[in-house]
């Protein structure tokens, strides 16, 4: 179901892909205040209790991380990002330009990298495996937002096939050749 534009260079909106777009920008926002990413087992080896920690706790935590990209992350790099995302995916949806769409679609796939690599931090690559069960609701519903606009966008950016509803056919005349066309 899709309504009609009322100006200029606006695509006729379907309301599956505003559902994929608002949902997106929801979980990637809600990702971001206050819900839990991060579940830290408690370690008796050094007295440290088990903490859930929200996104503004890892942005706290990682302040003074030797990770370059762990920092700027969680300090204001998400945000800029997911702003991003969010804001051109709606632009998207109301313009359907393919070169918004597939330009989005390369700062979901990158953002996608940039979070790995912030979660990641000065972690060995096996200590980041082992971690991932302790992802909690707010790490689930970013992963979810982000694929669902990287994937979104990702459609968005493939020329569009035409379909025809009509067959054509070709009729031999009673010689065995086919009409010209005029």
């Amino acid at each position: 179901m899709t309504t009609a534009p009322t100006t200029g260079k606006l695509a006729a909106v379907n309301l599956k892909d505003a559902g994929v777009v608002g949902i997106g920008a929801v979980l990637l926002l809600a990702s971001l205040l206050g819900l839990t990413w991060l579940v830290m087992p408690a370690n008796p080896a050094t007295d440290a209790p088990a903490a859930a920690v929200s996104f503004n706790d890892l942005t706290a935590a990682t302040k003074s991380s030797p990770s370059t990209v762990q920092s700027t992350y969680f300090g204001w790099l998400a945000w800029v990002l997911f702003g991003a995302i969010i804001l051109l995916s709606v632009a998207v949806l109301l313009t359907g330009n393919r070169l918004i769409a597939a330009v989005t679609a390369g700062i979901g796939l990158l953002t996608a990298i940039l979070t790995t690599l912030a979660l990641k931090g000065p972690q060995t690559w096996s200590q980041t495996i082992e971690a991932l069960p302790n992802l909690r609701i707010g790490g689930y519903l970013m992963l979810i937002g982000l694929l669902a606009l990287l994937i979104f966008n990702a459609i968005k950016a493939r020329p569009q096939r035409v379909r025809n509803s009509t067959t054509i056919t070709t009729v031999k005349s009673e010689t065995g050749q086919a009409p010209s066309e005029a």
